[in-house]
């Protein structure tokens, strides 16, 4: 009887090893995917699905990371929508960086498209040459035509 227990335990404590391995490195390829394959990704769900909870894990799990959300992570800086912005008043960061651009409607009307054009000319431009300017963006939105 004491061997069963202690097979059977065995079994139990590699299942779950073997799970948690398997999230490891499920982990480690999604957050090798974010930081070397993409460079615009719209992420959309509707209220509570995890949008922004998965932008702060990707956000601890990347460097020089900026948010337009506050995060506790010390190096991420504020996203100010000119760094998006190629006609815009700030300079573009020049060094690798990862944008995060949480619930976008709080920014920018989806069908608003004239004001939005008029108020950040240069967002459209930024968007589609991301990966020029060594850039990744993230955005978030509860609808898909919002953005």
């Amino acid at each position: 009887m004491n061997g069963v227990f202690w097979l059977v335990s065995l079994l139990i404590a590699g299942v779950i090893f073997g799970q948690w391995l398997i999230i490891q490195l499920e982990q480690w390829r999604f957050s090798r995917l974010a930081r070397d394959q993409i460079s615009l990704a719209v992420v959309f769900g509707s209220l509570g699905q995890g949008k922004s909870l998965l932008f702060s894990w990707l956000v601890n799990r990347l460097g020089n990371t900026y948010t337009n959300f506050w995060h506790r992570k010390k190096d991420n800086q504020i996203l100010k929508l000119d760094f998006l912005n190629v006609r815009g008043k700030c300079q573009i960061p020049t060094e690798r960086a990862y944008y995060f651009v949480d619930e976008v409607n709080l920014s920018f009307r989806g069908v608003e498209y004239q004001k939005n054009q008029r108020l950040y000319p240069g967002i459209e431009d930024f968007c589609a040459l991301a990966r020029h300017f060594d850039k990744t963006v993230f955005f978030s939105v509860q609808r898909p035509n919002q953005l």
